[in-house]
C-alpha cells in the first residue's frame, strides 16, 4: 500500500466554507504553535527525511495555494521523485503558477469549485474565472468537483456555467481502451515534451491535435485493425 503524507502549507483558510471546521482547527493549532505559514526550508527538511515512494498530498484543512511558496514546494517534491497530489480551490493561484505546475506529472489534481448555494465560500471574481479558464487550457489532467449535500440541491456556481468542466467524449472513451498505467505514461511524455520542446499549450484545440498526432494516433490505428472498424473520425477529434 502506498504511503501518503498530507501537507498543510498554511493554518487558517480564507474561504471558511460552511462544512469546514476552520475555527476548531485554528483554535487547537494555536495552542501548539504561533507559526501559521510553513516555510520552504521547513518543508524541505521534512521531505528530505521521507522515503521516495511516499506520496505528497497538498491538502489538509487549508488552501495550499495560500502559501506564497507552494509552487516551489511542489516542484521540489517532484524533483525528489515523489508522486504529487494537489487538492485545491485555486484561491491564491496565479497564471505564472500554472505554467510551472504543468511541469509536474500529478498523481491527482483536484479543483474544488464554488457552488450556487454558497456552501463553498469562494469569491468568484473575474480573476478567479480567468484562472479557471487558464487551467482548462493547460496540459494538467484536472478533476473538478463542487460540494453536494445529501439532498444534492447544489450545482456549480452560475459564473462557471460557460465552461465545460468535464472530459471531452474522445478522452473519456480512451479510458475504456487504454490502461491507467499507459495513460500515466502518456501524461509524463506530454510533460517532457512541454519542457524540452517548449510547445505552446495555451490553446486547447492545438493541444488536442498534438495529443492525437504524437500519442494516440498509433493506438487508434491499431484499434481499427483489431475491431475492423473505421475510426478515422477519432483522428479529427481535436479539429
Amino acid at each position: 500500500m502506498d504511503k501518503i503524507i498530507a501537507v498543510s502549507t498554511v493554518i487558517g483558510c480564507k474561504n471558511f466554507c460552511n462544512y469546514c471546521p476552520q475555527n476548531k482547527v485554528i483554535k487547537e493549532y494555536s495552542k501548539r504553535s504561533k507559526i501559521s505559514v510553513m516555510s520552504f526550508e521547513t518543508f524541505k527538511t521534512c521531505i528530505d527525511k521521507l522515503p521516495k515512494e511516499t506520496i505528497i498530498n497538498f491538502s489538509g484543512f487549508s488552501e495550499p495555494c495560500l502559501n506564497p511558496e507552494y509552487v516551489k514546494m511542489i516542484l521540489y517534491a517532484n524533483e525528489k521523485g515523489h508522486k504529487i497530489q494537489l487538492l485545491t480551490t485555486i484561491v491564491g493561484m496565479k497564471f505564472s503558477d500554472i505554467i510551472q505546475l504543468e511541469k509536474v506529472p500529478f498523481l491527482r489534481f483536484l479543483v474544488h469549485l464554488p457552488d450556487n448555494q454558497a456552501q463553498t465560500k469562494i469569491d468568484v471574481s473575474d480573476n478567479f474565472v480567468k484562472v479557471i479558464d487558464k487551467l482548462l487550457k493547460s496540459t494538467i489532467n484536472i478533476e473538478w468537483k463542487f460540494h453536494q449535500s445529501p439532498n444534492e440541491n447544489e450545482d456549480v456556481h452560475p459564473k462557471l456555467n460557460k465552461f465545460t468542466l468535464s472530459e471531452n467524449k474522445f478522452m473519456r472513451s480512451l479510458k475504456f481502451i487504454i490502461p491507467k498505467k499507459s495513460r500515466e505514461n502518456v501524461r509524463n511524455v506530454l510533460c517532457n515534451m512541454n519542457k524540452k520542446m517548449e510547445i505552446d499549450f495555451t490553446e486547447s484545440e492545438k493541444y488536442s491535435e498534438l495529443l492525437i498526432e504524437k500519442v494516440y494516433k498509433k493506438c487508434i490505428l491499431n484499434l481499427e485493425k483489431l475491431i475492423n472498424r473505421d475510426l478515422s473520425h477519432w483522428l479529427k477529434a481535436g479539429k
